[in-house]
């Protein structure tokens, strides 16, 4: 019987800040292997000896940001088989408290928490919650914002963050949703607000043909707690007044995910009744 061959394929997976998992593919012959890490390269911990036939391992506790080498050995009733001898660095923490400010018709102001030992943040933005596209590099641990011009107005963004330095990147922060405001904005004496607890920040437009275009987050109008953004116009009653009596109708509803936004087209229409007071 000869000793095992070096493990092959070896991989890291990036679960945490201050945790690695790692992966390999097993060699024929083998009872276990030993897994030992280091922080120089040259003095190495024990961490683990696996039974046979396991190829993998979690290392936790680790320190956000640094570079470790992790050395696993194959083992066998004849000895020691090669050991495979490669390097892994834990990723800096993902940004917190992402929120989206200063929404007009064509920007949107990105806001984070500052990341420790982070020298500069990339900034991704979806137009869809999917795929995403890098729009700004910032050169800086300390600053946190980020202006997002150029934009579409009345258009769902979807916006991350992801920290990084000279060793590492980041893990990416939470998703953070927002419309960008309309163009022209909703005329008076419409008006648009949240009911229910939403996600992200909604906006509404009026178009031709009485058309509405409302982007928003939320559960929808169903069950004991709703959770929307709606477009409305107050409806009084006086004296030698008219009662507008609105009636709408959906024309056409977009769902995304992850399910931040719905935009939804409905069309109104009014009809009026004069009344007179003696």
């Amino acid at each position: 019987m000869n000793k095992p061959k070096v493990p092959i394929f070896v991989q890291a997976i990036k679960m945490s800040s201050s945790r690695l998992s790692l992966t390999w593919r097993e060699i024929p012959g083998d009872t276990g292997y030993r897994v030992e890490r280091s922080t120089d390269g040259i003095n190495f911990t024990t961490l683990t000896t696996t039974a046979a036939n396991i190829g993998s391992y979690n290392a936790t506790g680790l320190t956000v940001g640094t570079t470790y080498t992790f050395r696993i050995t194959p083992l066998s009733p004849v000895g020691d088989g090669i050991p495979l001898i490669f390097n892994a660095t834990t990723p800096l923490a993902a940004p917190a408290s992402i929120t989206l400010n200063n929404i007009t018709a064509s920007s949107i102001t990105v806001n984070w928490a500052q990341v420790p030992s982070a020298t500069g943040y990339t900034v991704y933005r979806s137009t869809d919650g999917t795929a995403f596209t890098a729009v700004g590099t910032i050169n800086s641990g300390s600053t946190v914002s980020f202006i997002d011009s150029g934009l579409t107005a009345l258009t769902p963004y979807y916006y991350n963050v992801q920290a990084f330095n000279a060793v590492t990147n980041g893990l990416s922060s939470a998703t953070a949703f927002a419309s960008t405001a309309a163009n022209p904005s909703l005329a008076l004496p419409w008006q648009q607000a949240d009911i229910g607890t939403v996600t992200g920040i909604g906006n509404a437009g009026q178009g031709a043909q009485g058309n509405f275009t409302i982007n928003a987050g939320g559960n929808d109008i169903a069950g004991n707690a709703d959770s929307f953004h709606f477009v409305r116009l107050s409806l009084f009653l006086s004296f030698f007044s008219f009662l507008f009596v609105l009636l709408a109708r959906f024309v056409g509803i977009k769902n995304f995910t992850p399910a931040f936004a719905r935009i939804a087209r409905c069309r109104s229409a009014a009809f009026a009744s004069h009344r007179e007071d003696n």
